[in-house]
C-alpha cells in the first residue's frame, strides 16, 4: 500500500494548483438548424468546478474560414460553484460589439447573417483581469430558407374552375413550425399585379395554412368572370417571416362567344415593328397588354416555344441575332441563342422542335431558310428562288400543323401566300391580298391562318375557301409585323390523350422523393441520403409510344449524366434487355431476351422504346407476346454503375432525351409528347402527376438532380484514459488507483467524408450494456450525441465515473463497440452496407498492483 499512499500525497499536493487555475467547463447550446444570431452566443451551460464564486463576463465571437467576423462582451455577473444555465434573457447588456466589413450592414438590413459555415465560440472571463476560466466552440451552418415558389395556377393563366387549387413549393431547407399565408387581390384597371397586391383589404386571405396547397372554398367570395386576380404566398416559421413568393396573376374565363376568334382562341399575340423599343402584346377581350419589352431595338418576329409557353424567341430584322427570353417571374434578361452571318428576318419552330430562320433581301436575290440543329450547327433547309415568288421575298415563312412550309411575299403591296413542297421543290401560289401586305403568318389549325397587313389589321384567312375575317383593327398601330399564338396545353391527338413520357425515378425511389435541389433522398428512418452502387433508372410512356408512322416519330431515348463541377455530358452505355414470351406448339414457353440498346444512331448511344410487339416466330400458329405483368422484373430503362465508373462524389444532373429513328431529338410539344412528373400517391394509392416546372426541362430534355457518393465510412475507438494512463499494455488492462477519483475518458471517431452516415456506440461490461453509454444518432457531424460531446467533425468524447463502468464489480472487462452506418442507397429503401465501418476495442478496469 505504500505506492498508493505516495500517490495520494502527490494528488493532495497538486490540488492547490487546480484551485489557482480554477476551471469552468462550458457547453455552448446548438442554435436552431440553419440559424445563428447574437443571442445564440449567450445560451450555454456553465459548470464552476471550484468552490469560489467568481465575477465573470462572457466573450462571444464568430469565425468564418478561420477569420473573425463578429465579437462582443456581455455584462458582468456572479458565477457561483456548480452548474448554471445561461440564456440570452439573462444577459442585461452587451458591449464592445464589432462586425467585420459588410456584416453589420447585412445584419441590420436582414436581421440575419450571410449563409455559410461558421464556428461560434464563447469564453468565460474573470471580470477585471479578463483571465480565461473556460471556453467552448461549436460549428454552425447558416442557411436561409428560400421563399415559396408558386406552381399553379400558372402565371397569366385563364381559369374556368370556380374553386381553383393553389399550389406552391415549401421553403428549402424546410424549417420547423412552417405555415403559409395566401393572399389574393383583384387587379383593377390600370394596376400592375404588384400594385394590386399592396391594396387593402385583400379579395381573399387565409392564414395558418400548414400544407403547400389550398383549395379555394365554395364559402369564400366568388371570382368574377373576366376579372384578373393576383396571388402571393408568404411563409412563416412560427412567427418568423421566411419570405414571400413572386406575385402571379390569373384571369377568370368568360364563357366563350362564337366567332370572337375563328380558331377558337381566347387571345392572340402580336408585335408592332414601328415601336422602339419593341414589345410583344397580348390582345384579349378587347385589351392590349404588353407581355415583354425589349431593352432596345425593334421586334419584327417572335414565337412561343411549343414545349414551354413562357419561352419567347424573337428577332429584329435588322440584327444578326436570335434571342430567347424566359417570361417566368424573376427570370434573367434575354439571352442570344444564335448569331448569324447576316440579318435574320423571321423564325419558326415546327414539330421537330428545332428553330428555323430566314435571310432575305427582298428583290435583291434568292432567300434562304436555315435549320438550327440541336448541337448548334446550322443546316440550309430550303432556298427560296425569287422566280417562284413573283420576284420578291421579305423572309416571311411559317409551317402548318403538318409541317408543310408556307411563304408570303411580306411587306410588299399585293402580297401573296405560297405553299411549298420542299422535297419536290414545287411552289404554288394559293392566295393574293389585293392592295395589302401579308406579314407574320401563324396557323391555328390545318386551314385557318392569322396574318397582319403590315399596318393596323390582323386577319384570319380560311385556306379552304380563301375567305377572311378581320379580328383586330386599331388605328394607333404602325407596322404590325408578326402574329403569334401560345401552344395549347390541353391539345389532344385523334386518339385521345396527348402522348406523355414520365421519369418515374431510381430503383424504388419515386422522383418526388428525390430533393430537386440537393439530389438526396430519405427512406425509413434515414434522411439526407445519397445514391450509390449500381443504379437502375425508370421511365414510362403512354401506350401509343413508340410512334413509328406519321410525321412525328418517337422511337428512341437517351440517358446522360453530368457532375455539377465537371463540364460535359456522358451517355449511359450499359445494356438494357427485356424479356418476352415465346410459345411454340408442342413445347413449353420460353422467355427470350430483347435488347433495347444502346444502339449507335447518328453518333449517339440510343435505346429503343419497347416495341408494341416482340419478334414473331416464323411458323404459323406459333406466337410471341410481352408478359401481361412485370413478373420478369424488366422495369428499368437505363443503368449506371456509379461505383464501377468511379464517379466523383457530388451532385449530378441526370437527363432524358427523346429521339426518332434517325437520331434526331424530338422536342415536347402539342404534336409530339409532353413530359409529366410524379408527385406521390393519394390516400387510395393513386400516383398523381404534374406538368414540369421551368427548371425540369432544358433544351427539350427532362433533367433532375441526383447526389452520388460511394465513399466509405470510417470508425475508430481511441484507447480509454485515466489521466494520462492509456489502456496500452499488452494484456489490455487499464489499471487504476482506488484513491484516484479521476474519470475514465472515452473517445471515438465516427465519420463519412460528407457526413452521409449515422452511428451507434455502446460500452458493454461482460454481456450487459453500461448505463448511459449507448447512443444511436442519425448524424455523424454533431456537437453532441447522448452523453458525448462532439466537435462537429465526427469526434466524440465523454468522461465516465469509474463506478459507472464497473457497476457492481470491483474489476471488469469491457468493450467499446462503434458501428458507422452508411446512408447511401441504390434506391430500394436499403443502405449499401458494404460502405459501413466498425471498430471494437476491449479493455479491463483493474486495480493497480502494489
Amino acid at each position: 500500500m505504500k505506492g498508493r499512499n505516495l500517490l495520494a500525497v502527490v494528488i493532495l499536493a497538486i490540488i492547490p494548483l487546480a484551485v489557482l487555475n480554477a476551471e469552468v467547463t462550458v457547453r455552448l447550446h446548438q442554435p436552431p438548424p440553419g440559424q445563428l444570431k447574437m443571442e445564440h452566443l449567450w445560451s450555454a451551460e456553465l459548470n464552476n468546478t471550484d468552490q469560489t464564486t467568481y465575477t465573470v463576463c462572457l466573450y462571444g465571437w464568430v469565425l468564418k474560414e478561420g477569420k473573425e467576423v463578429f465579437h462582443a462582451y456581455s455584462n458582468d455577473f456572479e458565477l457561483p460553484p456548480g452548474k448554471m444555465t445561461i440564456k440570452a434573457k439573462d444577459i442585461k447588456s452587451v458591449r464592445d460589439v464589432w462586425h467585420a466589413s459588410g456584416y453589420k450592414a447585412f445584419t441590420t438590413r436582414t436581421g440575419k447573417i450571410p449563409e455559410g459555415a461558421y464556428v461560434a465560440c464563447i469564453k468565460v472571463l474573470r471580470a477585471g483581469t479578463r483571465e480565461e476560466l473556460g471556453k467552448n466552440c461549436i460549428r454552425v451552418t447558416v442557411s436561409h430558407p428560400g421563399p415559396p415558389r408558386l406552381i399553379a395556377p400558372k402565371d397569366r393563366d385563364t381559369l374556368t374552375e370556380k374553386y381553383p387549387l393553389f399550389t406552391w413549393t415549401p421553403p428549402m431547407p424546410k424549417p420547423a413550425k412552417l405555415t403559409y399565408e395566401l393572399r389574393i387581390v383583384q387587379i383593377l384597371k390600370g394596376q400592375t399585379p404588384e400594385e394590386a397586391m399592396l391594396s387593402k383589404p385583400a379579395f381573399y386571405e387565409k392564414k395558418g395554412i400548414k400544407r403547400p396547397s389550398f383549395k379555394y372554398p365554395p364559402s369564400a367570395r366568388a371570382f368574377e368572370e373576366g376579372k384578373e386576380y393576383a396571388w402571393q404566398v408568404t411563409a412563416f416559421s412560427g412567427r418568423t417571416l421566411l419570405g414571400k413568393s413572386a406575385i402571379w396573376w390569373f384571369q377568370m374565363a368568360v364563357p366563350s362567344t362564337p366567332g370572337v376568334l375563328p380558331g377558337g382562341e381566347k387571345e392572340i399575340y402580336f408585335a408592332d415593328a414601328g415601336e422602339v423599343p419593341g414589345s410583344v402584346y397580348r390582345h384579349k377581350a378587347g385589351i392590349d397588354t404588353k407581355i415583354y419589352t425589349k431593352p432596345s431595338g425593334r421586334i419584327y418576329s417572335f414565337l412561343f416555344a411549343p414545349w414551354d409557353p413562357d419561352k419567347l424567341y424573337f428577332v429584329n430584322a435588322n440584327e444578326h441575332k436570335i434571342f430567347l427570353k424566359d417570361l417566368s417571374p424573376g427570370a434573367p434578361p434575354a439571352t442570344i441563342v444564335h448569331t448569324h452571318s447576316t440579318y435574320v428576318r423571321d423564325i419558326a419552330i415546327p414539330d421537330d422542335g428545332l428553330i428555323y430562320f430566314s435571310e432575305a433581301t427582298g428583290a435583291g436575290g434568292d432567300g434562304k431558310i436555315y435549320r438550327l440543329e440541336s448541337g448548334g450547327t446550322v443546316t440550309l433547309y430550303y432556298t427560296v428562288k425569287l422566280s417562284s415568288v413573283d420576284g420578291f421575298w421579305g423572309g416571311d415563312f411559317a409551317f402548318d400543323p403538318n409541317g408543310t412550309l408556307y411563304l408570303s411575299t411580306g411587306n410588299r403591296v399585293g402580297a401573296s401566300i405560297y405553299k411549298v413542297d420542299v422535297g419536290a421543290d414545287v411552289v404554288t401560289k394559293i392566295y393574293t391580298a389585293s392592295g395589302e401586305c401579308i406579314e407574320g403568318m401563324t396557323f391555328s389549325n390545318d386551314t385557318l391562318m392569322y396574318y397582319a397587313d403590315w399596318r393596323k389589321k390582323i386577319y384570319c384567312l380560311n385556306l379552304a375557301d380563301n375567305s377572311r375575317t378581320i379580328v383586330y383593327d386599331k388605328a394607333s398601330r404602325t407596322w404590325l409585323s408578326d402574329i403569334g399564338l401560345k401552344p395549347r396545353e390541353t391539345s389532344v391527338n385523334p386518339h385521345g390523350v396527348h402522348n406523355w413520357i414520365m421519369v418515374w425515378g431510381v430503383g424504388g425511389t419515386m422522383l418526388d422523393n428525390i430533393d430537386d435541389t440537393t439530389g438526396l433522398t430519405s427512406y425509413g428512418s434515414v434522411d439526407s441520403a445519397p445514391f450509390g452502387g449500381y443504379l437502375g433508372f425508370r421511365h414510362g410512356s403512354s401506350h401509343a409510344i413508340p410512334i413509328t408512322t406519321g410525321p412525328h416519330l418517337i422511337t428512341h431515348y437517351r440517358w446522360l449524366y453530368k457532375h455539377d463541377s465537371i463540364p460535359g455530358w456522358n451517355e449511359f452505355t450499359l445494356p438494357v434487355n427485356v424479356h418476352y414470351v415465346k410459345e411454340i406448339g408442342g413445347f413449353l414457353p420460353t422467355f427470350p431476351s430483347y435488347n433495347l440498346g444502346p444502339h449507335v444512331i447518328n453518333s449517339k448511344r440510343l435505346y429503343e422504346f419497347r416495341p408494341h410487339d416482340p419478334p414473331q416466330p416464323s411458323s404459323p400458329g406459333d406466337t410471341a407476346y410481352w408478359p401481361t405483368s412485370g413478373f420478369l422484373g424488366d422495369i428499368y430503362s437505363g443503368f449506371l454503375s456509379t461505383a464501377g465508373e468511379h464517379l466523383a462524389p457530388g451532385r449530378y444532373q441526370i437527363k432524358l432525351e427523346i429521339y426518332d429513328s434517325l437520331g434526331t431529338q424530338k422536342m415536347p410539344g402539342p404534336a409530339t409528347f409532353r413530359f409529366i412528373v410524379p408527385t406521390g400517391e393519394d390516400g387510395g394509392g393513386t400516383i398523381l402527376t404534374r406538368d414540369p416546372l421551368p427548371n425540369d426541362t432544358v433544351g427539350g430534355a427532362f433533367v433532375f438532380a441526383l447526389h452520388i457518393d460511394n465513399r466509405p465510412c470510417s470508425a475508430y475507438v481511441a484507447a480509454p484514459l485515466i489521466g494520462s494512463t492509456a489502456a496500452s499494455d499488452t494484456c489490455g488492462f487499464l489499471r487504476f488507483d482506488p484513491a484516484d477519483t479521476s474519470p475514465v475518458h472515452i473517445a471515438y471517431h465516427a465519420s463519412h467524408p460528407n457526413g452521409f452516415a449515422r452511428f451507434h456506440f455502446k460500452i458493454v461490461r461482460g454481456i450487459f450494456p453500461v448505463d448511459s453509454s449507448s447512443v444511436l444518432h442519425p448524424y455523424v457531424f454533431r456537437t453532441s450525441a447522448g452523453v458525448y460531446t462532439g466537435d462537429g467533425s465526427g469526434n466524440y468524447e465523454h468522461d465516465f465515473l469509474r463506478a459507472t463502468l464497473l457497476g457492481p464489480c470491483a474489476e471488469a472487462a469491457l468493450s467499446e463497440n462503434l458501428y458507422v452506418y452508411a446512408k447511401a442507397t441504390r434506391g430500394w429503401g436499403q443502405r449499401i452496407s458494404s460502405y459501413d465501418a466498425s471498430f471494437v476495442r476491449a479493455f479491463a478496469l483493474s486495480e493497480m498492483e502494489e
